[in-house]
């Protein structure tokens, strides 16, 4: 657990950093079109690419040009050619030598650090391209998939893509919901101790979506720790696990039962993969259709409720 709230931190505050695929440097040779699907502007086809983040793999595949990564970061798992990658450490400790030795034309990383920092004067001699990729929202991921497809000149495959995300995305825009009372939602990230997400702008983009709220929203702490006297008196709707293995989540399940904690006792318990919910990559949109669809039970549950003349869960 320690690993994942260390990855789970890391991941929280670079998204309170930037946005979007950008140049390390304003001055960088590389300038992406606003619009990389319509533009006419040449694409520099980049061909051997060092990914440093999970996610990014998860793009550059999904734009159509996974072929294209020479080497990557012990994390990268998905998709499963994404395995057969050369690895070239954590992302976190970088060794120079080894990045170049992969004669690379583009490394792209998620957040900023004191080796690719120090490292840029060299990259730019080399021609280096370096940039980083921070979607603070869900329509950044389609959108960067589409920048992706003219880096590398992949457009026919990445454009059509993320046109398809965004048809999903708009799918889900397009459901109201059947009340106006919010919808609470306790992410849980680890128990022992118990620990969650706090104010983060992509995972309240996703609630939003769903129409749903975190109930630790207001928390400026990055991974905050929860005291079960506090989430009870939180009282969230919904507990979404970190992960869904069946064993652990009959475990927490109990253990919110045995606190009389309502979400428990309601089976309003769930797991989603946190390579789903945490990577902001195209699979978030998948966790994203997940978790809107426990809300949509919430409100349907509050629902029947009123038409047989009961109180609500909540007021």
């Amino acid at each position: 657990m320690g690993a994942l709230r260390t990855t789970l931190l890391s991941w929280t505050t670079a998204l309170l950093l930037a946005a979007t695929l950008a140049p390390a440097h304003a001055e960088s040779s590389i300038t992406i079109p606003d619009d990389p699907c319509s533009s006419e502007q040449p694409s520099p086809a980049l061909h051997r690419a060092i990914s440093l983040s999970p996610h990014l793999t998860e793009l550059i595949y999904a734009a159509g040009a996974g072929h294209y990564i020479v080497a990557t970061v012990s994390s990268s798992d998905y998709p499963e050619p994404a395995k057969t990658i050369a690895r070239i450490g954590d992302g976190i400790t970088l060794h120079p030598e080894r990045l170049l030795h992969y004669q690379p034309d583009s490394i792209l990383a998620w957040l900023p650090g004191s080796t690719l920092n120090a490292l840029q004067p060299t990259l730019t001699r080399l021609d280096i391209a370096l940039l980083y990729s921070k979607p603070l929202r869900l329509r950044d991921i389609p959108q960067e998939i589409r920048r992706l497809g003219w880096l590398f000149n992949t457009r026919d495959i990445a454009c059509p893509v993320a046109q398809q995300l965004d048809d999903r995305l708009d799918a889900l825009a397009q459901r109201a919901p059947t009340d106006n009372t919010p919808v609470s939602i306790y992410l849980e990230l680890g128990h022992d101790p118990i620990y969650t997400i706090g104010n983060d702008p992509l995972i309240h983009d996703v609630l939003a979506t769903c129409h749903a709220q975190n109930s630790y929203a207001h928390s400026m702490v990055a991974a905050p720790q929860v005291l079960p006297e506090e989430l009870l008196r939180r009282n969230p709707d919904v507990v979404i696990l970190s992960q869904s293995s069946p064993l652990t989540q009959q475990e927490r399940l109990h253990y919110g039962q045995q606190h009389q904690l309502p979400a428990a006792l309601d089976n309003r318990v769930y797991g989603i993969s946190p390579d789903l919910l945490y990577r902001p990559g195209p699979r978030l949109i998948d966790a994203t259709e997940q978790l809107c669809g426990y809300v949509d039970r919430v409100r349907a549950d509050r629902h029947a409720a009123a038409q047989h003349g009961k109180s609500p869960a909540k007021p």
